[in-house]
């Protein structure tokens, strides 16, 4: 499996990566987890470990505190179910259209291969499973603490 990358060349390289559309939908059924994960994963295919690193730390604090947000909001402040995602996705997608975005057209038009539909759809409904499974984690050892 090639690793090479070289988005300012022609590419042979077995890694795909995510586009800003494949981020819509992993971010709206799969969290953002998930919209962190596809962030995560382009930054390592463009061979930026640092920043991939970074923004997994950044995934999980973000995460946890929107739960947090969410789960301490008193019950008679009515917010629509879409607003929360929706907000979340587009944070999401600005800040790959602003720091990843020519490089995945350049990665496309160079000949770079993108994760398909049916596996972002698989990889959003783990992301899903994980983070209702941390949150039930959760509120299951606060009852036992309590």
């Amino acid at each position: 499996m090639s690793e090479e990358v070289n988005i300012n060349e022609k590419i042979v390289s077995a890694s795909k990566i995510f586009t800003d559309r494949k981020l819509w939908l992993g971010s709206i059924l799969g969290g953002p987890l998930m919209a962190g994960y596809i962030i995560y994963k382009n930054y390592k295919v463009f061979r930026e470990y640092d920043k991939a690193n970074k923004v997994i730390i950044i995934t999980i604090l973000f995460t946890v505190i929107l739960f947090i947000i969410i789960f301490s909001m008193p019950d008679n402040i009515k917010i629509p179910k879409q607003i929360i995602p929706i907000l979340y996705t587009s944070i999401a997608w600005g800040f790959l259209k602003k720091y990843q975005g020519d490089k995945i057209e350049k990665y496309k038009n160079n000949g770079g291969e993108l994760i398909g539909w049916g596996k972002t759809l698989l990889i959003s409904i783990l992301a899903l499973i994980i983070t209702a499974v941390s949150i039930f984690g959760v509120i299951i050892l606060l009852q036992i603490i309590k």
